[in-house]
Parts: C-alpha cells; structure tokens; sequence
C-alpha cells in the first residue's frame, strides 16, 4: 500500500492534468485513510484527562465548523 504523501507527489508530478475521475479517486482514499486513522486514535486511548480534553477541542472544531457552515449558507451578506 502506498502512502498518502507517495499518491499525491506522484499524482502531482505526471506533468498531465489528470482526469476528474483520478482526482476524485484520490481525495476519496485520502478521506478514508484519515477516517481510519481516526477511528484507531479513539479506540486506542485511554479515557483520561488526555482524552477528554482531546475530546472537548474536536467537539469545539465541530460546532465552529457547523456556526461557518451555517453562517455562509443562511446568512446574506
């Protein structure tokens, strides 16, 4: 299995723009791979003080993310 850094530079370094469908495909691994590696970080730590406080600032990124989502959806400028 390749690397996320060994797919991108060599997705970058063909010189061609690729297609769409190459694109797509690589940002969708990329997304599973993160996905993954977030689902081993919560299973594999312990519930301390660590892990709430992990915990607490991805429940703080997730309500700021949704207050942007939000305000450029609903709100005119």
């Amino acid at each position: 299995m390749q690397t996320i850094e060994n797919r991108t530079s060599a997705f970058a370094a063909e010189g061609v723009e690729p297609p769409i469908a190459a694109a797509h495909e690589l940002l969708s691994d990329i997304v599973t791979y993160f996905a993954a590696f977030s689902g081993w970080r919560w299973i594999r730590m312990t519930r301390g003080q660590s892990w709430r406080f992990l915990d607490l600032g991805q429940r703080i990124e997730r309500a700021l993310a949704i207050a942007r989502l939000l305000r450029a959806t609903l709100v005119e400028r």
